[in-house]
């Protein structure tokens, strides 16, 4: 339970940093740029 939460959390992460950085029209590959 405790390992598939985790896994669900990361990808959530990963999509919402994508599309943040989606919306601030970066390639999608630059999430650390997200995170400044």
């Amino acid at each position: 339970n405790g390992l598939f939460a985790r896994i669900i959390g990361k990808i959530s992460a990963l999509t919402i940093l994508q599309y943040v950085n989606f919306i601030n029209d970066k390639p999608i590959g630059r999430i650390k740029y997200a995170l400044n």
